[in-house]
């Protein structure tokens, strides 16, 4: 998949995307190397965990609306932050995908990282865990 293909799926997924359990984990050495290309088989992950967590989103969104209630609404509102953050991460995450800068890289990762944990912490302890 080509970093273009990869931004325009990310990007897709931005409206209804996220990260499960493998997006926390460190990536592999090659994913790690200066090299763009390198970095292609987290990305391919980050591009899956993103997937997964927008169909989460996607249901949770037919969850409360279907409830109606206001508990829900406002349990939904904090897992929102979570998700716009994961969203954002994943976008300057893309963004240095393409980057030679190891440094940029790793700033992007570690940032990504960071907010798919927490959105994923958010998640484990909202009332929504099951969907």
């Amino acid at each position: 998949m080509t970093a273009f293909a990869l931004s325009i799926i990310i990007g897709c997924l931005l409206t209804t995307a996220g990260m499960p359990a493998h997006a926390q984990q460190t990536a592999p050495a090659a994913a790690t190397a200066s090299a763009p290309t390198s970095r292609k088989p987290y990305m391919d992950r980050a591009a899956d965990d993103m997937h997964a967590w927008g169909e989460r989103f996607h249901a949770l969104g037919d969850t409360v609306k279907a409830s109606g209630k206001n508990d829900d609404l406002a349990a939904e509102h904090g897992l929102q932050r979570a998700w716009d953050n994961t969203r954002a991460a994943a976008r300057r995450l893309t963004a240095a995908s393409k980057r030679t800068s190891e440094d940029g890289w790793q700033n992007a990762k570690a940032s990504y990282q960071k907010a798919a944990q927490t959105l994923g912490d958010a998640w484990r302890n909202s009332r929504f865990a099951k969907l």
